[in-house]
């Protein structure tokens, strides 16, 4: 795993489920809206049922998380004013983080399949996106 941080604060998180260890692995901090867990057990393993309590959230920003589950990109991450600060090729069964700033990606193989889940109430590109 590796983070992209600038002036104190993470900005992205890189990871990898290829090396997960068994058990269940949180991944970003409790001050952000997103978290992200990866879980690897054996045969078997049973989960407490459960439902989750309603519990007021304030969402100021979409945070999102991608993996890849086939083929291969590159992502770009920046600042709050649109510098780049990081890029990385990402592989099947690797995942991004994106906590603030901005960010993009460029498909490097055909078939690619990258799954993305937002946090936040995603209206439209127009009304959530500012693109540079």
């Amino acid at each position: 795993m590796n983070e992209v941080i600038c002036n104190g604060e993470v900005y992205a998180i890189f990871g990898d489920t290829n090396e997960i260890d068994y058990g269940t692995t949180f991944y970003g901090s409790p001050e952000e809206r997103l978290q992200f867990s990866a879980l690897r057990y054996k045969k078997g393993k049973v989960f407490q049922h459960h439902v989750h309590k309603p519990r007021p959230r304030t969402i100021e920003k979409t945070q999102e998380c991608w993996v890849v589950l086939k083929g291969k990109v590159k992502v770009f991450v920046y600042d709050q004013q649109k510098n780049l600060l990081h890029e990385q090729n990402m592989r099947s069964g690797q995942f991004f983080i994106s906590y603030r700033g901005g960010h993009g990606y460029e498909i490097l193989e055909d078939e690619t399949i990258v799954t993305e889940s937002k946090l936040g109430d995603f209206i439209d590109v127009e009304g959530d996106k500012e693109k540079f």
